[in-house]
C-alpha cells in the first residue's frame, strides 16, 4: 500500500484571507483597548479609596463606572472628591491631590474640555501665592464655554476670597470677572454682601449688570446684610434706570 506524504502549500494572498487577518487584528485591538480601559477605571476608583479622603456616594461612583470613557469618569470622581472637600469643616490636601491626579490624567485624553479646566482651577488653593494654578484654567473654562457659568463663579470666588492680598495689578482683571459672574443672579445675592465688605460699596456697587433683575437682586441682599451704602447707590441706579438715564441694559446669564 502506498501512502501519499502532505504536501506543502505556500501561503497566497487573497481577499477571503486579508479579511481574516484583518478581523484578527481588529479583535485583538479591541480586548487590548477593553484590558486598558478596565485598568484605567481600576486605578481611578483606588484614586477615590485613598486613605483620607471621605467615602464618595454610591451614585458617584456607578455614573463613574458606566460613563462612557475614562477620562469622564475620572472628572466624575475628581468633582466628588472636590465637593467634598469644599464641604468639610476641615481642610485637607489629600482630597485636592487626589483630584488633581484624575483631572491631569483627563485633561491629557481630552484637552479642550472647560469642565476638565474647571476642575483644574478647583484643585489649585484658594490663595494669592496660588494665583497662577487657578487663574488661568479658571479663565480658559470661561473662555471656551461662555456658557458655563459655574466657572465664571468658580474664578469670581476665588477672587473674592483673595481680594484683601491681591496684587494692586491684578485688580481690574478681578473686578471684570466679578462683574461677569453678577450675571449669574444667584451668585449675585449670595456674594454681593461679601463683595460690598471687601471690595467697598461704591466699586461693588459699579459691577453689578445694569438691569432691573441684577439691581432689585443686589438691593435684596445689601438690605439683608445692612448695606445702607450700597443700598443707597443701588437706589439711585435703580431710578436712572427707571427714567431711561445712560447704561446699556445687560441680560442675566442662566
Amino acid at each position: 500500500m502506498s501512502s501519499t506524504a502532505p504536501r506543502w502549500t505556500p501561503w497566497r494572498p487573497g481577499p477571503r484571507r486579508f479579511l481574516s487577518v484583518l478581523c484578527f487584528l481588529l479583535f485583538a485591538a479591541c480586548a487590548a483597548a477593553l484590558v486598558e480601559e478596565a485598568s484605567r477605571r481600576r486605578a481611578i476608583a483606588e484614586v477615590a479609596a485613598r486613605p483620607g479622603l471621605r467615602p464618595l456616594p454610591p451614585a458617584v461612583l456607578e455614573t463613574a463606572g458606566i460613563v462612557e470613557g475614562t477620562d469622564g469618569a475620572a472628572l466624575i470622581v475628581a468633582e466628588g472628591l472636590l465637593d467634598a472637600r469644599d464641604a468639610a469643616t476641615v481642610p485637607s490636601a489629600v482630597p485636592t491631590d487626589a483630584s488633581r491626579d484624575l483631572v491631569l490624567d483627563a485633561v491629557v485624553q481630552r484637552p479642550g474640555s472647560a469642565h476638565a479646566r474647571l476642575l483644574l482651577g478647583r484643585t489649585a488653593a484658594s490663595d494669592p501665592g496660588a494665583l497662577s494654578l487657578w487663574k488661568k484654567p479658571l479663565e480658559l473654562a470661561s473662555t471656551a464655554a461662555p456658557g458655563l457659568d459655574s466657572a465664571a463663579v468658580a474664578l469670581a470666588q476665588r477672587y473674592l476670597s483673595v481680594w484683601l492680598r491681591l496684587p494692586s495689578e491684578e485688580r481690574p482683571e478681578a473686578e471684570a470677572a466679578i462683574s461677569r459672574a453678577f450675571q449669574d443672579e444667584i451668585f449675585l445675592r449670595a456674594s454681593f454682601p461679601l463683595a460690598v465688605q471687601r471690595l467697598g460699596p461704591d466699586t461693588a456697587v459699579r459691577l453689578v449688570p445694569n438691569d432691573p433683575g441684577s439691581l432689585d437682586a443686589a438691593s435684596r441682599a445689601a438690605k439683608a446684610s445692612g448695606a445702607l451704602r450700597a443700598l443707597e447707590l443701588l437706589a439711585e441706579r435703580r431710578r436712572a434706570l427707571g427714567s431711561g438715564g445712560s447704561g446699556e441694559a445687560s441680560r442675566p446669564v442662566h
